[in-house]
This record gives C-alpha cells, sequence and structure tokens, in this order.
C-alpha cells in the first residue's frame, strides 16, 4: 500500500471516529428533528411508499419513546435536561426502564404527522433494508446503528474531495485540508445524527468534482451522462443540490466556446447530462405537483404556493438580513448540535474576522495564480457553487416569510459544501501564509479539533448531563452513557482513538515516506 493511500486511511479512520463522538454524546432524539428522519425511514420500510405531510406516519415506537426522553427548552413541551436529572432517582429509572422496554417494532400503528415528509425518497430508500435488519432490536440501539451508518455514508466524500484538492495542492496540502473537514466543529452537528443530509454531502462532492472536471476538460458523453446521474440522484436527496446546476451549464458553455470543431459533443453531453438529471428527478417533482401543488414539496413551499413575485419582493425587504447573516454564521461554526448550545461570542467573532479575511484575500490569491500560469479558472469555477447556495439560502428564508415563520438559522447546511469552500479557503490560505502553508494548516486542524473536542465536552456534555460546565466529566460520561444504552467506556474509548489518528495524521503529513 502506498504512503498516499496509508494517509487517506488514517484520515478516513478519523472521520469516522469523530463522527462516532458526536453520534454516542447526542441523546436519543437530541436536537431538533432526527425522530422524524428516522420515521419518514420506518413508513417506506413498512409501507413502501413516501409518506404525505399531515397523514400519519411516525409510528408509535417512536413517538412512545419521544414521549419519555428529555428534551431541549424549547422543544416538544417535555422535561429539559436539566430537570430530568435533578429528578428523584426512581423517575429516572422508570425512565430509563421504559426506553430500554421499546424495541423497532415492525407491528407499531402509524400516530403522528411529519413535516420532514416534505423531503425526497432516496436517501430513507437506501434505510429502508438496513431499518428491516433492525426491526425487534432495541430502539436505542437502533437509532446509534443508523448513526453510525450514516457517518459511513458520509465519509465517502472523502475521496471526491481528496481529488478535487489534489488539482490545486500537494498531496500532504490535500491530506491536512481533509483532517480539517473532520475535525471542524460544524462537520457533525449535520453529519452526526440520522439526517439525509449525509448522503447530499457524498452525492454533491461528487457533483462538484464532475463539474470542474467538465470545465476544464474536453467534451466527453459519459463524464456528462455520469454528471447527470449524480445531480438527479443529489436532487432527490437534498433539494439544495439544485445548486449546482448553473455550474454544469457554464461547463457546458465553455466546453463550446473552447472546441468549437466538437460543439455538437459539447451540446450533446450537455443534453444527455439533463436528460439523465430528469429522468431520475422528474417522478419526485411530478409527486410533488401532484400531491402539493407545487413543484417543491418544502413546508414553506407548500404553505406559500400561492405567492407571486411581488409576494416574494416584499417578503424579501422584510427580512433582517443582518440577523439572517449572523445567524447563518453561527450555524456555519456551531450550533450546539441543533441543541442550540452556543460557544462564547468571542469565538464566532474571531470566526467572522478569519472569514472575511478569507474573502478578502481570495481576489489576489487567483491573480497570483493567474500570474504564475496556474489553472485559476478552474479555480474561480468553484466560486459558482458559493455563490448559488448563498442565492439559494436567501430564497429558503424569502419563503419561510411568506409562510410565517421566523428567521431560520441554517449555516450548517454549508457543511454540504464544505469540500468546495475548503478548497477555496486554501487558495486565500496559501496567498496569505506563503511558505507557512502547510504548518498553518497542521494548526488549524489541532485549533478545529480542539474546539471541537471543548465544545462536545465542555458545553455540550453538561447541557445534556445536567452537570455544571467544567466540572464532573466522568459523571457526565457515565449520565450519557446511560441515557443512550452505551457501555461507560465506549465513548472515552473512541476519543482516545480519535487522539491517536489526529496525533497520526499530523506527524505522517511532516514527511515523505519511503517504501
Amino acid at each position: 500500500m502506498s504512503a498516499s493511500a496509508r494517509r487517506l486511511i488514517l484520515v478516513w479512520m478519523f472521520f469516522l471516529l469523530r463522527g462516532a463522538e458526536a453520534a454516542m454524546i447526542l441523546p436519543l432524539w437530541g436536537g431538533f428533528d432526527e425522530w422524524l428522519h428516522a420515521g419518514y425511514a420506518a413508513y417506506l420500510s413498512r409501507t413502501g411508499s413516501i409518506p404525505v405531510q399531515g397523514t400519519p406516519s411516525i409510528p408509535e415506537d417512536i413517538a412512545r419513546s419521544l414521549a419519555l426522553m428529555p428534551a431541549d427548552a424549547y422543544d416538544r413541551g417535555q422535561p429539559t435536561y436539566s430537570e430530568f436529572w435533578k429528578s428523584p432517582e426512581s423517575r429516572r429509572e422508570e425512565v430509563l426502564a421504559g426506553l430500554r422496554g421499546i424495541a423497532l417494532d415492525p407491528s407499531s400503528p402509524f400516530v403522528l404527522g411529519s413535516w420532514q415528509a416534505q423531503h425526497p425518497p432516496v436517501f430513507y430508500a437506501v434505510l429502508s433494508p438496513v431499518w428491516k435488519l433492525l426491526e425487534g432490536t432495541p430502539l436505542r440501539s437502533g437509532v446509534l446503528a443508523l448513526r453510525f451508518l450514516g457517518v459511513l455514508i458520509a465519509s465517502l466524500a472523502l475521496f471526491p474531495m481528496f481529488n478535487l484538492l489534489r488539482d490545486h495542492f500537494t498531496e500532504r496540502e490535500s491530506i491536512l485540508a481533509l483532517a480539517l473537514f473532520g475535525a471542524f466543529p460544524a462537520t457533525f452537528i449535520l453529519f452526526g445524527h440520522v439526517t439525509n443530509d449525509v448522503l447530499a454531502l457524498p452525492l454533491m462532492t461528487f457533483a462538484v468534482l464532475i463539474a470542474v472536471r467538465l470545465f476544464s476538460g474536453e467534451p466527453g458523453i459519459r463524464l456528462w451522462i455520469l454528471g447527470g446521474a449524480v445531480l438527479g440522484l443529489g436532487i432527490v436527496t437534498k433539494i439544495y443540490v439544485l445548486v449546482c446546476v448553473p455550474a454544469y451549464l457554464a461547463a457546458g458553455f465553455r466546453q463550446i466556446g473552447r472546441f468549437p470543431d466538437r460543439k455538437r459533443r459539447a451540446v450533446l453531453g450537455l443534453a444527455l447530462c439533463a436528460a439523465a438529471a430528469c429522468a431520475i428527478s422528474a417522478p419526485w417533482f411530478h409527486h410533488n405537483l401532484r400531491t402539493y401543488g407545487t413543484w417543491n414539496a418544502t413546508v414553506h413551499a407548500v404553505v406559500a404556493r400561492e405567492a407571486g413575485w411581488a409576494d416574494k419582493f416584499a417578503a424579501a425587504k422584510e427580512v433582517d438580513w443582518k440577523s439572517f447573516a449572523a445567524s447563518n454564521l453561527i450555524g456555519l461554526l456551531w450550533a450546539g448540535n441543533w441543541s442550540f448550545v452556543p460557544l462564547p461570542g468571542a469565538a464566532y467573532r474571531w470566526f467572522g474576522y478569519a472569514l472575511i479575511l478569507v474573502i478578502l484575500a481570495l481576489p489576489p490569491a487567483l491573480a497570483r495564480m493567474k500570474k504564475e500560469e496556474e489553472d485559476w479558472t478552474g479555480a474561480a469555477f468553484l466560486l459558482l457553487f458559493p455563490a448559488f447556495f448563498s442565492a439559494a439560502m436567501a430564497a429558503h428564508q424569502v419563503q419561510n416569510v411568506l409562510a410565517g415563520n421566523f428567521d431560520t438559522m441554517g449555516g450548517w447546511y454549508w457543511s454540504a459544501l464544505f469540500p468546495c469552500n475548503a478548497a477555496i479557503a486554501a487558495f486565500s490560505l496559501r496567498f496569505l501564509l506563503r511558505n507557512f502553508f502547510e504548518t498553518g494548516l497542521r494548526a488549524l486542524v489541532l485549533g478545529a479539533w480542539a474546539l471541537s473536542l471543548w465544545g462536545g465536552l465542555a458545553v455540550l456534555l453538561p447541557h445534556y448531563t445536567g452537570m455544571p460546565p467544567g466540572r464532573g466529566l466522568a459523571e457526565s460520561l457515565r449520565r450519557i452513557s446511560q441515557l443512550n444504552g452505551l457501555p461507560v467506556r465506549a465513548v472515552p474509548g473512541v476519543l482516545a482513538a480519535e487522539a491517536a489518528c489526529l496525533a497520526g495524521i499530523l506527524l505522517y503529513s511532516r514527511r515523505e515516506v519511503r517504501l
């Protein structure tokens, strides 16, 4: 096995361990809407059909566990975690015994509706056979297994991300950027629980990589068809993958302009790409139009489906865009596992300053790449993805206002575009740090991991276990293990392996290994 492969496997193991840590310290149904995603998988597995908003699709076993579990103060009207741990031991044991007695029951009736019926079905179809295998197992163990599977699926994005980075950076720099993805605080806020984003991540990363290859390369029919298939699968996994479509159009027009003698081949490739994407995604949009009267089945879009352009412009004026930007910045760094337990304000301020610096450094970084005859156009092409993602986030907020909702914090969605954004940020960092770029990447990886570790153990864990921050780590670990039905040594064991992997990455990336 080559040294490059060993480094890549080490980063992959680190990513899996970070995800396992996040999955194990999140209580059952902790955060916002995991139970709804799990309910969708159960419904599809048992009925073979897609749930409809307003129709019961959450099985009774999930509903029973939901009623037993403590929750965050904003959620479900249940006792908070703090109240749960302050309750008499007999009451706590009653709840834990009730949880131990709930299994994934294939015969339990559907008793609750789900607004997450809005989602496309591909991720839940992937989970469906796994759910069937888990039927009869304890519910807490089954949910943990689904979380671990989600982390494994999300980790597949590392491989196209590595290829994307290698277009512009050395192998060691690319490995460190991959490690930064695993270490970054926001990563497993999105990918550490049961959610369709875990499948959208590798599909979107692969879609970005194919678009870059099409933009920089020659017309290739098979690559165009593959790109269309990946786009289609991505769209029927998570609708935000639609933001990749303009980049594919740009790649097609560039091929037509660059290769006038093969214009027909480029046009054919673009047409076949669109045909493949439509063939996969059109049935979903048809289902939405037939069921909800709109192509977009998200709750706010369904509520606001009668709104015209005048209504949308009026709603855009009502949005507090400053607050929207701030809330997205918070989500981009750390939204507290969707329990919205924040880091100290200084962490977000300094992160914001760093983000502004990276953005300001990008134009001179691209100018330097052009001067040194690097592929600066390919680097600039990557900017299309965050540009259209930003526009989609803004449109999402306008729809929320039209639906009578409040400003939405959605910065965590940017984690799905992290592979692309990491490459863009690395252009700026390489320009700013020059000869110290690789050293700077190591420092960023270590700093991001330290912040993630501190956030998990000193911020989230006390919140979930009712312990004062900074006190009683061993007791906090015991309590979260008790709540999730885990061996007491499971979380410390994963943390130790995670630290060992990170040390190996940082040391192994400092030298070339001779075989």
